[in-house]
């Protein structure tokens, strides 16, 4: 059974390696190639996490999170009285122990979460992975004179309108359904396209900033600039970025989808 597993493995893992090479052989779309790589990456991933649990008896996913979680709640009933009240004193009037009690509380409320999420935070790493594999080698092509211009940019990167649609129709039904197990899976879907929204959205702004910002180099320090300045609300710019990239994939503000049919 293990040889097996192994056999699988490196098989899967060399065929995401096929369709790197035949995307840039120009065989398959860029688009497609990524997609494609992720999967047979995430299936070969998939099968490291069962061979390491029929080896070792146990559900590596739930054991590494509930270690990383539990390390955090121990360095939260570690921390001093004095700093505990300093900084959460808000979250309770009963003293440092009742403020380290519902620290701690919340920590595992976020692990059962990230728990429920594992499989959307797994799935949009790999595609982000495999993309940013895909970009690096597009850049190395390009140093060396090779034609690329085939390959999209990162400023042409548009959600697709029926993403949109599932994206709105998942994270709805995630919050109607009545099912746990239900909700869970639309609400990972939801994330695994409001991930991919949210890069959509990066990349409008991206196509703007171009427009006014020649210079690779300049662009790049603004982009840290304004990383570091928004850090503290990046959950409220991602809402922004995913609407952003929503309204861009039905009004084509970029007028992208033309340009591919004129060409």
């Amino acid at each position: 059974m293990l040889l097996l597993l192994n056999i699988v493995y490196i098989l899967l893992m060399l065929i995401a390696f096929a369709c790197l090479i035949l995307t840039f052989k120009n065989r398959i779309n860029f688009f497609v190639g990524v997609i494609a790589s992720s999967g047979f990456l995430l299936l070969s991933i998939l099968i490291g996490f069962y061979r390491f649990n029929l080896v070792w008896g146990a559900d590596i996913i739930t054991d590494t999170i509930n270690e990383q979680f539990g390390a955090l709640s121990q360095f939260v009933m570690q921390l001093p009285d004095e700093q505990l009240l300093w900084k959460f004193g808000s979250m309770a009037n009963d003293g440092a122990l009742s403020i380290q009690q519902r620290l701690s509380a919340v920590l595992m409320e976020f692990r059962d979460i990230y728990y429920i999420m594992f499989p959307s935070l797994l799935i949009s790493n790999i595609l982000a992975f495999v993309y940013i594999v895909y970009m690096i080698i597009k850049q190395v092509l390009r140093i060396f004179k090779k034609d690329i211009s085939n390959y999209p940019k990162f400023s042409q990167l548009v959600l697709k309108p029926s993403a949109s649609a599932a994206l709105v129709a998942s994270y709805i039904a995630s919050l109607t359904v009545s099912n746990a197990l239900t909700a869970a899976v639309f609400a990972n879907i939801a994330a695994i396209i409001g991930g991919v929204a949210f890069i959509c959205g990066v990349s409008f702004v991206d196509f703007k900033i171009r427009k006014k910002v020649k210079n690779a180099w300049l662009r790049l320090a603004l982009y840290i600039a304004v990383f570091f300045t928004v850090f503290g609300i990046i959950g409220f710019v991602a809402f922004v970025l995913i609407f952003i990239a929503m309204f861009d994939s039905f009004m084509d503000y970029r007028r992208l989808r033309k340009s591919e049919v004129k060409q």
